[in-house]
């Protein structure tokens, strides 16, 4: 019920995604310059009014491809309790709920990221500005980085004051999450532009590879060293991302026309 509940979310969140996000740059059927871009790609008009000359295929598309991907990140986002909820008992994991309390501030700041970032990234269709959108969206993700690390290992050590001294493996446990959100500052950002490539055509299978690794991290690591191996496995799925991720983007970048 749980997954049923977790998938259905994702579905909606899709949704609500692509009913204020610009798509004028976001799918392409062809991937040699950009005379493939839609210059009327919106699902919808400033005034909220639906357009009547979408292409229904390619919204389609994206549509799917985007919920797709939207679903297997929940599951990535959520495995690490459920396969913490077969391998350990629940004390563990409320050392873990713990822990994760720290990486709240994260979470909203990505959000907020994320929500300007959109229709930046959308309106830009030419390699230089996409180049400078790249340097400056980067330098910003560097600042939020630097704070993130002092936040990382400095913040966590509270844990035994606040929740209490039984508490206390919850620390490294937080710096670990609170690190990988520090990665995520860097990669999501980078994961947006993408859109402008196209990109929403592969990400669900390197979504998919790094669920895939998740869990096989989780199920080798849980019994081993407890919920540190969750924590990880999520470091790990950050990495995996901008490996797989920003090589292809650096690629699509130098095929294009001045």
């Amino acid at each position: 019920s749980i997954i049923a509940v977790t998938i259905f979310s994702s579905v909606f969140v899709s949704f609500l995604y692509l009913s204020h996000v610009p798509l004028k740059t976001f799918y392409l059927k062809g991937e040699t310059n950009f005379n493939f871009f839609r210059k009327n790609y919106f699902l919808i008009t400033d005034t909220g009014k639906n357009l009547i000359n979408q292409h229904s295929t390619s919204i389609g598309s994206f549509t799917s491809l985007m919920t797709l991907s939207n679903i297997i990140v929940a599951l990535i986002m959520n495995a690490d309790i459920w396969l913490m909820g077969v391998f350990l008992p629940k004390d563990k994991i409320g050392i873990y709920s713990a822990a994760f309390r720290f990486t709240i501030p994260f979470v909203i700041l990505l959000s907020s990221i994320q929500t300007i970032l959109w229709p930046h990234a959308s309106k830009n269709n030419e390699k230089d500005k996409i180049k400078s959108m790249m340097v400056k969206v980067f330098k910003i993700s560097l600042i939020f980085f630097s704070i993130g690390l002092l936040y990382s290992f400095y913040v966590p050590q509270l844990a035994p004051k606040i929740f209490g001294i039984k508490y206390y493996y919850s620390v490294q446990i937080g710096q670990l999450l609170c690190l990988r959100y520090c990665l995520a500052l860097l990669i999501n950002p980078v994961h947006m532009i993408g859109y402008n490539f196209g990109l929403v055509k592969i990400y669900w299978l390197i979504n998919l590879t790094q669920l895939i690794f998740v869990v096989m991290i989780n199920i080798i690591l849980l019994p081993q060293i407890g919920p540190m191996g969750s924590a990880i496995a999520l470091i790990v799925n950050e990495m995996i991302g901008l490996l797989l991720i920003l090589p292809i983007i650096l690629r699509k970048i130098n095929k294009l026309a001045v």
